[in-house]
């Protein structure tokens, strides 16, 4: 892999913790600023095309969790010009309280089916699809503080 190559890769892949820590952070400048102006994410919530759009991804997610925890882990791109695209697997957990009050995760497998463009100087997604490989949902304990 030739250097620049690799610097692209690590490029892409600062663009999926980028993502994740938006999500996490409800960040939803963050968020809408990793897709290309007329990006699009595809998820089981919804098609989301444009920054304006994306921007309400991250509160939405806020609104029906308390909190979420993505980790990024492996994703090879392929590079054809100023474009490229990858599979991005992730873990995402999403902690919510039921009227019981007992505290619960749902838990994905993930993996994101990236497509990318060069803007400017760097990377931006142009598309990510969402794919669901599994799910759980088991109690939690939580810390006091």
């Amino acid at each position: 892999m030739e250097s620049r190559e690799l610097l692209d890769a690590l490029h892409l892949k600062r663009l999926a913790e980028n993502y994740a820590l938006a999500v996490d952070t409800a960040d939803a400048d963050l968020f809408a600023a990793q897709f290309t102006e007329d990006g699009a994410l595809e998820a089981p919530r919804g098609r989301f095309v444009g920054r304006e759009q994306l921007r309400g991804v991250p509160p939405m997610m806020r609104e029906r969790y308390r909190g979420t925890f993505h980790a990024v882990f492996n994703q090879v791109p392929s590079f054809t010009g100023d474009t490229a695209h990858a599979q991005t697997y992730c873990i995402a957990r999403h902690f919510f309280a039921e009227e019981a009050k007992r505290h619960l995760c749902y838990e994905m497998t993930i993996r994101y089916l990236d497509e990318f463009a060069r803007a400017g100087s760097g990377w931006l997604f142009s598309r990510r699809q969402l794919v669901v490989d599994a799910v759980r949902t088991f109690e939690i304990d939580v810390e006091k503080t």
